[in-house]
């Protein structure tokens, strides 16, 4: 995004890559420089990597009722997504940082409005802000991050919206 945004590379990319980087004519970074009418960036996953040392073996256990996946989860387990809510918040200050440091910021998305079929888990996840239940003729609960957001778009206080709030 750097170079279409400046017209070259990050410093940092042109210090590790070094010489194998092409470079940019002036005719060329004046070309791809703001050439963009539309930015939208989708991610699923934002990992860290870091140069971690692990010992030679790494056990993972996991409890005895733990799950890979959501499709086994009852309805109130599935409305009360815990995480989301906190993370929509934090997502939402970092575009209220952004939008003060001076990105023009047009929209915000949350994936996803219902529960759905997903390319690599088909309907074992459940990334939506709804709860669908697949055994009773689809039928839609809000999910406790639903109601946050709906309390936060009415109050329009990011910073004082606790996602830690009751149920009602």
């Amino acid at each position: 995004m750097h170079p279409i945004t400046y017209g070259d590379y990050p410093v940092s990319m042109r210090e590790r890559v070094k010489n194998r980087l092409p470079k940019f004519t002036i005719e060329e970074a004046e070309m791809v420089k703001n050439s963009y009418d539309f930015l939208g960036l989708n991610y699923y996953t934002s990992p860290y990597a870091a140069n971690i040392m692990y010992p030679d073996t790494v056990n993972i256990t996991y409890p005895e009722d733990y799950q890979m996946s959501d499709s086994n989860v009852t309805i109130v387990e599935g409305v009360n997504d815990l995480q989301r809510p906190d993370f929509i918040r934090q997502h939402l200050l970092a575009i209220k940082d952004a939008i003060q440091d001076g990105v023009n910021v047009k929209g915000y998305f949350v994936w996803s409005f219902l529960d759905s079929f997903e390319w690599s888990s088909g309907y074992t996840q459940r990334y939506g802000i709804n709860y669908v239940d697949y055994n009773d003729n689809l039928k839609k609960y809000p999910k406790r991050s639903i109601r946050w957001l709906k309390k936060f778009l009415s109050s329009r206080d990011i910073v004082s919206s606790s996602f830690k709030f009751n149920n009602t």
